[in-house]
């Protein structure tokens, strides 16, 4: 199976290289190599590749900046989908296009279904509207996944300036009165693997639209609590007080909903597909988090080590002797009394100086070339007198 994937590099995007690559080959474009608003070189390059899938994780995503750039923000998120179906149904590939709660006003007050009416309030919301519509107008095997509050660990997202904010900030206002599915990126791709594992054929029977999102809604006050409550590095926040805010407090550009939580179920009766709480993903994702940096210190501290154990075995060339064995035992009690990423340092300069003062491993060194060895020659008085005219090995080692 062959993946075209545009928005390679957004937070969605990221995590969908990682999840789909078991899928197939995967040519992914972005910003960076891709300019969206060239539709031209869009065509050729969806016919160059000639995929199977077509997976758009692009989008004009910059909400208040599209109040003031609304004609960039419908090219990229209302005409390019629909340049995409027009590709897919002439190449006979399958469609997979993401949307946004942000089609709905937010005054329904109850999750929303797939069939609830749209009116979106801003540029951004409109936007993505005319991509969904301008999908579904054409004739391409299609899934649209509406979802909601996208966020990732390594990319700008609500979750990174909660936690800039509480190390920032004693008492930060986070508004209340705004309420949908947080929704992590990486249970997003899993999901959109999951459907690329049941087949094309089985997607294309159950085309259509579908909202698919963190299981459950919580107001942005709450899911900021939660987020600094799991934060794995809490001694680094400066923040005492969470007040809550309304909306109103912050004016911006573009209005948004208060109330856009999605109702996922037909998703996940359809496809059988359980989608997590967005509880358990925030959780599993700060965990990540967390053994990602262990993972860098670890690595950090074994250059270290390294970087030691070659410092030691300069020092340590020259002598004769193994390092003896109280020195070892001393060492080793004093990597107990280091943090735990650099107990093992201890440890490492000793095999290392070990290894270099074993016999079996002094050729090794450069400071000291073994000679080879010479035999001595016998006085004249006592070398043997051969009668013939050959000579003896001694001979031959003494000339």
């Amino acid at each position: 199976m062959k993946i075209l994937l545009f928005g390679a590099m957004g937070q969605l995007g990221t995590e969908l290289q990682r999840t789909l690559s078991p899928y197939g080959e995967i040519a992914a474009y972005d910003i960076h190599n891709l300019n969206l608003e060239n539709t031209q070189e869009v065509r050729e390059t969806i016919r160059l590749v000639s995929p199977d899938v077509i997976v758009n994780a692009s989008a004009y995503t910059a909400v208040d900046q599209a109040e003031r750039e609304a004609e960039k923000a419908f090219a990229v998120n209302g005409d390019i989908p629909g340049l995409f179906a027009e590709e897919a149904s002439r190449l006979n590939a399958f469609l997979l296009h993401y949307s946004t709660d942000y089609v709905f006003d937010g005054r329904k007050g109850t999750p929303y279904l797939e069939g609830d009416t749209t009116n979106p309030l801003g540029v951004y919301g409109k936007s993505k509207l005319a991509g969904e519509e301008a999908i579904q107008a054409g004739n391409a095997n299609y899934l649209i996944l509406r979802t909601s509050w996208v966020y990732s660990r390594n990319r700008n997202s609500f979750v990174t300036k909660v936690l800039e904010w509480a190390r920032k900030q004693e008492v930060l206002s986070i508004v209340s009165d705004q309420v949908s599915n947080p929704t992590w990126a990486r249970t997003l791709a899993d999901v959109t693997a999951e459907l690329l594992g049941k087949g094309l054929d089985y997607l294309i029977k159950r085309r259509g639209l579908y909202h698919v999102a963190g299981n459950g809604y919580a107001s942005r006050l709450d899911w900021a609590k939660k987020i600094i409550e799991l934060d794995p590095n809490k001694q680094e926040q400066k923040v005492k007080e969470i007040r809550p805010a309304l909306t109103s407090d912050f004016p911006t550009l573009a209005e948004r909903p208060l109330f856009s939580a999605l109702d996922c179920s037909l998703f996940q009766s359809t496809f059988e597909i359980p989608l997590p709480k967005w509880e358990d993903a925030l959780k599993l994702a700060k965990r990540l988090q967390s053994s990602s940096r262990n993972i860098k210190r670890t690595s950090t501290t074994c250059v270290i080590a390294c970087w030691v154990s070659l410092k030691w075995l300069k020092m340590l060339r020259r002598s004769l002797f193994c390092v003896p064995i109280r020195i070892c035992i001393a060492m080793t009690k004093a990597g107990r009394l280091l943090p735990g990423c650099f107990r093992s340092l201890p440890t490492i300069v000793l095999i290392g100086s070990a290894a270099a003062n074993f016999p079996s491993f002094r050729w090794m060194r450069r400071t000291r070339m073994v000679q080879p060895m010479r035999l001595p020659t016998p006085p004249p008085s006592t070398r043997k007198q051969n009668p013939s005219n050959m000579r003896s090995v001694t001979d031959f080692i003494s000339s």
